[in-house]
């Protein structure tokens, strides 16, 4: 995310943004506790969209597995967020980190989302409902879901975290939702976290794309990310620049203003373009600056100009004009306007150089049909 694309807004530009990923697994601390398991075990998510509906959002822990596991078994803790309005109007870029029975004796909760940190005691009756008699615990080889619907099964899943694997996991690989795996294990007394290698929400549907590190977690590791991509990543959602650009419903923009990355406009891929809209758009002047040469070489002197023959053998035998992608091709690949605008007054100056030649032709024909005439009349 290290270019510029500027905007520059004649009037109001009004845009309807939709994701389908409003919420991830940022971060995971196994504490190693035994007695009580999963004591001081922690979770980090982090909220990729902005005000999102997270009400009865599911989190749930797989019980442990083993080495070279294929499976989880569906029987670890699972909390679901209450229906309450303080989970449809988080802003993007918030943290929620969530502890399961934490011993520290300066803990506090903070249960204030203004400057987008939240951090809250799973059993906190106020904002999440328990839904299962088994313990929540993070363990070496184990995996972590977010998910809406039924607290069993892995359907409707928004995010899983599965670490200690291999790909032939047959739990993790049924997920048809976005997740992410690594086969690191979840070290006794330490964490694991998201590289966030482009910084973007589509590392988190990635495989070993994961750090992870030993003991010496302390509270104030929580909350603004870790490592130097993913505090970027937690960063941008959290600035003037994405919340401008990723709200979802519409949103007016007056004046100028710059961006950092991608647009994208009812599509959360913007497959690698600078602005990218899904459906239809409106602008009273879009003006574009090409790099390549403009056609005006079709009128120098040694310009290949293609016979009226020749043209017509050419359609005959691909069914479209020379230099013109074909319809499969438009259809595959698309067309860019600047590159095909060129292409359409190349096409208008040949015709315009074809209708000169046509026209010297006729020229010529009328002479000759006047010294024709010229002839019969005089014509004893």
């Amino acid at each position: 995310m290290k270019s510029k694309l500027f905007l520059t807004l004649l009037g109001s530009l009004c845009f309807s943004l939709s994701y389908a990923q409003n919420i991830v697994i940022n971060k995971l601390y196994n504490s190693g506790t035994t007695s009580p398991a999963g004591q001081n075990d922690i979770v980090e998510l982090l909220v990729v969209t902005d005000k999102p509906d997270l009400r009865n959002l599911i989190v749930k822990d797989f019980s442990g597995g083993a080495v070279n596991a294929t499976a989880f078994t569906d029987a670890g803790g699972r909390i679901q967020f209450r229906n309450i309005a303080f989970w449809s109007s988080l802003r993007a870029g918030t943290t929620i980190v969530l502890r399961v029975a934490p011993t520290d004796a300066n803990y506090a909760e903070d249960t204030d989302p203004s400057d987008q940190k939240l951090d809250l005691r799973i059993s906190n009756t106020n904002y999440f409902d328990n839904l299962s008699s088994n313990v929540f615990n993070i363990q070496n080889y184990d995996m972590v879901v977010l998910k809406f619907g039924s607290d069993t099964g892995i359907d409707q899943v928004e995010h899983a975290f599965a670490f200690g694997i291999t790909d032939n996991n047959t739990t993790f690989n049924a997920i048809t939702g976005k997740k992410m795996r690594t086969n690191l294990i979840s070290p006794t007394g330490g964490y694991l976290y998201q590289k966030s290698l482009t910084e973007s929400v589509s590392d988190f549907d990635s495989v070993n794309e994961i750090l992870g590190s030993g003991p010496g977690v302390t509270t104030n590791t929580w909350g603004d990310g870790t490592g130097t991509n993913n505090v970027n990543f937690v960063n941008y959602l959290r600035s003037s620049d994405y919340l401008y650009v990723h709200k979802s419903g519409n949103e007016v923009i007056n004046g100028n203003k710059s961006f950092n990355g991608s647009i994208s406009i009812g599509t959360d891929d913007a497959k690698g373009y600078k602005l990218a809209v899904a459906g239809s758009m409106v602008a009273e002047e879009v003006k574009i600056k090409l790099k390549a040469d403009w056609p005006d070489f079709v009128f120098l002197k040694g310009y290949n100009l293609l016979s009226l023959e020749e043209v017509e053998a050419y359609i005959n035998k691909n069914g479209h004009l020379p230099g013109v992608p074909s319809a499969k091709i438009v259809e595959k690949e698309g067309i860019a306007v600047g590159d095909i605008n060129t292409k359409l007054l190349q096409k208008i100056e040949e015709l315009t150089l074809y209708l000169i030649a046509l026209k010297k032709e006729s020229e010529d024909q009328k002479k000759e049909i006047a010294k024709l005439r010229e002839t019969l009349t005089n014509k004893p």
